[in-house]
């Protein structure tokens, strides 16, 4: 475990029986504000006063934030990670290909120890433009993957996987499956009610690692793998202590993409 998350482990440990968001000074406030108080008020002043990786990460954030050419540069790095294009897709790939070979080479995320008779199965929730796919399957040939992505028609980054890799791709909107997140039965004036899509995965199909979402299709053992940001806010704290509590949790924050930004990833393996 990191001195980041054994921190973060003693925040809850030490001051969850007496403190949460809803018994923070204030309490007449609304939800989301008590949550920020209670970050502001309690993890932050602990993970400032315990872990070194913390205090220079926010010295260093905050003299980005005093520089007013950062918001031109957030701006512009949004502006491409919303636009599609052949080069930026070209640039994503090559750019979370390496963030994968550097997450290997720190979590060994990709080395599938399969329990079970069978190939090695990879369930990614968020797959284009595939980089971190392409890195997988290289580091277990034969691999079974499924892959959902959204289409490049409503937003989505084209794939660059190469074509030979054994991939079964789904393009959709992952935010319309609805059923394979537990949800079966969606009301009838449900703004979005017609846009839901049927399950897609069956309800005993397990993977043996999965990227980004799907805990209920993870074999026991399994490696998970997802982005979180701000790692001091409640929702991610307390995110990372529940993992904690029965995986063995990694975090990092990638030199290249990521250097700049408020995210990191989660290396859940064992659980």
């Amino acid at each position: 475990m990191s001195p980041m998350v054994e921190a973060m482990e003693s925040v809850f440990l030490h001051n969850m029986p007496n403190e949460s968001p809803q018994t923070v000074e204030g309490a007449t406030s609304p939800p989301s504000e008590r949550v920020g108080d209670f970050a502001r008020k309690v993890i932050v002043p602990y993970l400032m006063e315990q872990s070194d990786e913390f205090r220079e990460h926010s010295l260093l954030r905050q003299r980005g934030w005093n520089n007013p050419k950062g918001d031109d540069y957030l701006r512009a790095q949004r502006r491409n990670a919303d636009q599609s294009s052949v080069k930026n897709d070209f640039y994503f790939h090559s750019l979370v290909k390496d963030i994968g070979e550097e997450l290997h080479q720190f979590g060994n995320i990709f080395a599938i120890n399969r329990t079970q008779e069978g190939p090695p199965k990879i369930l990614d929730m968020c797959m284009a433009p595939g980089g971190f796919w392409e890195t997988a399957l290289k580091k277990n040939p034969g691999s079974q993957a499924v892959a959902f992505s959204l289409p490049v028609t409503c937003g989505g980054h084209k794939s660059q996987l190469p074509k030979d890799m054994n991939v079964d791709q789904k393009f959709l909107d992952v935010t319309m499956l609805a059923s394979d997140m537990g949800a079966h039965e969606i009301p009838k004036d449900h703004p979005d009610a017609i846009n839901f899509l049927p399950q897609q995965l069956r309800q005993n199909q397990l993977f043996d690692l999965v990227i980004s979402l799907g805990l209920e299709h993870l074999n026991p053992r399994g490696t998970m793998v997802k982005l979180l940001h701000q790692l001091e806010a409640w929702d991610t704290a307390k995110l990372v202590w529940t993992f904690a509590k029965f995986s063995s949790i990694k975090l990092l924050k990638p030199k290249r993409g990521q250097a700049k930004r408020s995210s990191f990833y989660m290396i859940a393996s064992k659980v």
